[in-house]
């Protein structure tokens, strides 16, 4: 359980990362694909998000995850679709 939990921070600060490059984008609107933050081994999934959805959902305390996908932490973690 612990290094899914690692993994997890470690997709968080990525998904960080693109938000920040996405940020600095002349198109704000348009949707990025950020990694999807269950931490499950092999999980390569990836989710397609607008700018403010992805922050209105970290803000929220929740996870980007993958449809079917669960996250580590049980606070409010969110799927998004």
């Amino acid at each position: 359980m612990e290094e899914r939990k690692a993994k997890t921070a470690a997709l968080i600060e990525v998904n960080e990362e693109i938000l920040n490059v996405a940020a600095k984008s002349v198109s704000q609107g348009e949707e990025w694909e950020f990694f999807c933050e269950c931490g499950g081994e092999g999980c390569n999934e990836r989710v397609s998000l607008t700018l403010p959805k992805y922050s209105d959902l970290h803000d929220r305390g929740g996870l980007v995850l993958a449809r079917g996908h669960r996250g580590t932490r049980a606070r409010r973690a969110r799927r998004v679709h």
